[in-house]
């Protein structure tokens, strides 16, 4: 290998980035699309070529408007060409433009080699391609190990320098990990940290529980790692089915805090107790609605309502019985009170606790009987061990 020695005056300033879509997938450079199979990669892609094939905006970022070349290592046209049908009904633009869109397959066992490479780089240059799609690497290069850094150090490069000599942006798809109970889905690529490495920009595509967007058709789409604009945060992609088309929208994703477990239960006691303002209600009753309502553990339900106790957003009832009992009751006023609204019993019977006695944060985590004359302060949530 020789070497080259410049001075940065030598080598000049480099010129401007080009996006093929804007902050997201630039000319030049080699991007990396991941998502689990059939979260969707190749209709969103299919929807990305017909925007710049167009010169239409994708997902609020402009296009720049040039022929593509999709090279399909993972399906065939069958599967494929009908995405960009369905794209181009729902993107409402004519058909026309399909025309300056290679389709791409091997006939040399179904994966891309070196001749393959070399083929491919001659037709980009040839028809000027703004875009090169490689659908998938796994698929496209069977006959290496994922796992092997020296293997796929050498495919990276091989890309590299196709973006470079082209001047196209050269987007491969890819597989990431299923999830794990340790691992959550967004960690990565599947294989060797070498494609990472070798990218200048990883997208990663996943689906978003239809529960937490009512049911919706919901992707989110987010930047593992970009070096070439912000990362950003993730963006919700809302995919439309109207007829035989097909198009994607921008959706505003569920704050991930409000579907917390523990971010439920605290909504959930809130809720229950303001729906009975002025009325104590028993620590068993109300966990076990809560509990039976959320189908979560008792843990849980303990740690929320002493966040909901310590902000002040609920009262801590002795009830006066074997054991300490103790009862929660909203600071909400009764809406309209009387004599039947509320089940609290005289003065004499319960006792206000205060929120900073910490035998009562006891009582409340682990159903130790408060002692009632402990002046000690609560300790904080970061002392307790669960």
């Amino acid at each position: 290998m020789s070497l080259r020695f410049r001075t940065v005056s030598e080598i000049g300033t480099p010129p401007p980035i080009e996006w093929v879509w804007e902050n997201r997938i630039a000319r030049g450079y080699v991007t990396m699309l991941g998502g689990a199979g059939g979260v969707g990669k190749s209709a969103l892609v299919a929807s990305l070529e017909v925007a710049v094939l167009s010169g239409q905006m994708f997902l609020g970022g402009g296009t720049i408007q040039g022929p593509i070349i999709h090279g399909d290592f993972d399906t065939d046209a069958r599967a494929q060409i009908p995405w960009l049908e369905r794209a181009v009904v729902g993107q409402g633009v004519s058909r026309d433009v399909l025309q300056h869109i290679t389709y791409v397959d091997s006939e040399s066992g179904g994966f891309m080699d070196e001749a393959g490479l070399a083929a491919l780089r001659a037709h980009a240059i040839e028809t000027g391609a703004v875009l090169i799609v490689i659908d998938a690497f796994t698929s496209a290069f069977p006959m290496i190990r994922g796992n092997d850094a020296g293997e796929v150090m050498q495919v990276m490069a091989a890309f590299r320098a196709l973006a470079k000599e082209t001047n196209a942006a050269v987007v491969i798809l890819d597989h990431t990990p299923k999830p794990m109970a340790n691992m959550p889905e967004g960690r990565g690529l599947l294989g060797s940290t070498i494609k990472s490495a070798g990218a200048r920009a990883v997208h990663l595509l996943s689906r978003v529980k239809p529960s937490e967007v009512g049911g919706q058709d919901v992707l989110k789409l987010e930047a593992h790692k970009n070096n070439l604009a912000a990362v950003g945060e993730p963006v919700g992609v809302l995919r439309v089915w109207e007829g035989d088309g097909l198009r994607f929208e921008l959706y505003e994703l569920p704050d991930a805090d409000q579907n917390m477990p523990s971010t439920k239960a605290r909504k959930a006691l809130e809720a229950y107790l303001d729906d009975r303002a002025g009325t104590v209600i028993p620590r068993k009753e109300l966990f076990d609605q809560i509990i039976t309502r959320l189908n979560v553990s008792e843990r849980t339900v303990k740690r929320a309502m002493a966040e909901v106790v310590s902000d002040g957003a609920a009262q801590v009832i002795a009830l006066h019985g074997r054991g300490n009992p103790v009862g929660y009751k909203s600071v909400l006023e009764p809406a309209d009170p009387g004599p039947l609204d509320s089940l609290t019993p005289p003065d004499s019977s319960v006792e206000v606790l205060a929120p900073n006695q910490n035998s009562v944060s006891d009582s409340i985590l682990f159903d130790s009987p408060p002692d009632l004359k402990s002046p000690v302060g609560p300790k904080s949530f970061e002392e307790e061990r669960w």
